[in-house]
């Protein structure tokens, strides 16, 4: 009666250890698939997203190199319209009548060296405003 109680117990324990080996294959085999799966969807997903980023390029580019061809247009259309205008005399000479009177009355309202001093003083402010904000943003934003 103890042998047979002992074979079966020897029975059911291979038993249990054959079910416990074949339910670790089972599992390592249903997480390899699964990562397969998901590798194979992960490089779908990448693959879609990257080309929907290339499409958005794309448009983007086409969208601005149509735009330029179009504001071009005017400036062709402008050049040929001068090109179409009889000659200048040679006894007028524009930058002797217009652009100088032009420029010393400009230079009378505010002169260059006035307006360059202010340029060069609202530069300093800002760049100083400027440094200032990083510094800020590198402590914190405090």
């Amino acid at each position: 009666m103890g042998a047979l109680i002992s074979g079966l117990l020897e029975l059911l324990q291979w038993l249990a250890a054959t079910f416990a080996r074949l339910g670790g294959w089972l599992v390592d085999t249903v997480q390899r698939v699964a990562a397969w799966i998901w590798g194979v969807l992960d490089y779908a997903l990448t693959w879609l997203w990257n080309a929907a980023v290339d499409v958005i390029i794309w448009t983007f580019n086409a969208f601005f190199w149509v735009l330029g061809h179009v504001l071009e247009l005017p400036i062709l259309a402008l050049t040929l319209l001068v090109r179409i205008l009889p000659q200048m005399p040679s006894d007028w000479v524009f930058v002797d009548n217009v652009l100088i009177p032009a420029f010393n009355v400009a230079n009378q309202i505010l002169p260059i060296s006035e307006a360059v001093s202010i340029l060069s003083l609202w530069l300093s402010f800002y760049s100083l405003m400027a440094v200032w904000r990083i510094i800020t943003f590198i402590r914190g934003g405090r």
